[in-house]
């Protein structure tokens, strides 16, 4: 597979973990990913995939420069965007505190494993039994479901080839290959 150049850009795992179940319910779930969407247009960057679990948000970010700080970003986003809201939402929570961690990503190859280790943590923490079954994660999006309007699979398409349908089979090959390597079989997807 050929080594990932986002317009000689960079790629990042970034993971928000916060103190408290604070995602656990669906409204404050789509109400953090519309805060993401806000963030991501001021930013310059692309989100290609991400999972939302009932305490921590983690994504798969491309970003055209190194300027940006994907961690500061989401902790940001998370103050001053979710907490205000989840606050007069649910008058009776306590104090919640979030740290927010972010990695370099290099090559098509490693940005494709942290997405479909992304994809497989719902499955992993017993949360559902088939990875299809949890909606909070871009896996939807890729398998046509659900278009999450914040993510930008086109973007990561492009890194593994440029004809978009030869991209998406080779992207559900390698997803494939992975699941059957860390479930032992491929019968679910």
């Amino acid at each position: 597979m050929k080594t990932a150049a986002f317009l000689s850009g960079h790629a990042y795992l970034v993971s928000l973990v916060t103190s408290h179940l604070v995602f656990a319910d669906e409204i404050d779930k789509f109400h953090y990913l519309a805060t993401l969407k806000g963030i991501q247009r001021k930013e310059d960057c692309r989100i290609v995939s991400f999972a939302l679990l009932d305490d921590r948000m983690m994504a798969v970010i491309l970003s055209k420069t190194a300027k940006i700080r994907p961690d500061e970003m989401f902790l940001t986003g998370f103050r001053q965007g979710f907490l205000p809201y989840y606050a007069r939402r649910h008058t009776d929570s306590t104090d919640t505190n979030a740290d927010a961690f972010c990695c370099m990503v290099q090559g098509t190859d490693q940005i494709l494993t942290q997405i479909n280790h992304l994809h497989f943590l719902p499955k992993k923490l017993g949360i559902v039994r088939r990875i299809e079954d949890y909606w909070w994660d871009g896996l939807q999006t890729f398998n046509g479901r659900y278009q999450w309007d914040f993510m930008d699979e086109k973007a990561l398409f492009s890194l593994i080839n440029p004809d978009e349908r030869t991209a998406r089979k080779i992207f559900r090959r390698y997803e494939r290959d992975q699941y059957r390597e860390e479930f032992g079989s491929e019968e679910e997807l």
